[in-house]
């Protein structure tokens, strides 16, 4: 909240025609966009610094960054590059390594533990990460990280099972689905004593949906922005058939 009206400090201070000066804001990381590097050197971060000096803030030296955006730059684990003049949006490398490398010690902390309590637990990982950045071009991501999900698992497998052959791990955990000829699954019965199948998710499958911007003064209680409101539900409730457990 201390940062809310910095951005219509910088836009009365050095907003004008041509210098095309923006600003992005989640909590207290933000971005500062202009058309030259001078601006946000002469103009810009002398604002910042006087509208955070007020609040008895300073603006951090070691985690501001000021680059040209064809040489790419990371926010909230993303990627930001400019790359054929077109902007491209990918999940940050460190972002996908930490995500894997969390995923994979999850597995190997359910070597003794039941397929069920492990298949639930990465649903809920996958599912939380992959919701993040379904708005950029997130597919090659998604692609990798079940791939490394996959081999983490072939290995679960063949330690939990040393003396069984590649058929029988087949028929155990894996089965085929609408969309592939195998996935990951586990066993378990419900209270009713009926045995329920629960598939391990897949980050390819959560639908790609193209973001709607913020509307910072919209309120659901004006009709004016009834239509906003419906497209933005509309597009948060695009889930997996399969509800995450």
């Amino acid at each position: 909240m201390a940062l809310d009206g910095m951005e219509a400090a910088i836009r009365d201070a050095a907003a004008g025609r041509g210098q095309k000066v923006n600003f992005v804001r989640y909590a207290d990381d933000f971005i500062v966009t202009a058309a030259s590097k001078e601006i946000l050197v002469k103009k810009v971060v002398p604002v910042i610094q006087s509208f955070l000096s007020q609040r008895d803030l300073i603006l951090s030296e070691e985690k501001t960054h000021i680059t040209c955006i064809d040489d790419d730059f990371d926010f909230l684990s993303q990627n930001v590059r400019k790359y054929n003049n077109k902007m491209k949006i990918t999940p940050a490398k460190d972002a996908m390594k930490r995500c894997c490398a969390k995923l994979v010690e999850t597995i190997k902390s359910h070597q003794g533990d039941s397929a069920e309590k492990m298949v639930v637990k990465l649903n809920r990982q996958m599912f939380g990460w992959a919701m993040h950045h379904r708005y950029i071009q997130s597919a090659d991501a998604f692609f990798k990280i079940d791939y490394v999900v996959f081999k983490a698992l072939t290995r679960w497998m063949r330690r939990r099972h040393p003396n069984k052959s590649v058929g029988w791990l087949r028929r155990k955990y894996i089965r085929p689905t609408d969309k592939r000829n195998w996935n990951f699954h586990a066993r378990h019965k419900n209270a009713a004593g009926k045995t329920v199948i629960l598939d391990l998710l897949r980050m390819v499958d959560i639908a790609r949906v193209r973001y709607i911007s913020i509307k910072g003064e919209a309120t659901p209680y004006h009709h004016e922005y009834k239509w906003y409101f419906a497209m933005r539900s509309k597009a948060t409730n695009i889930r997996l058939v399969q509800p995450i457990i």
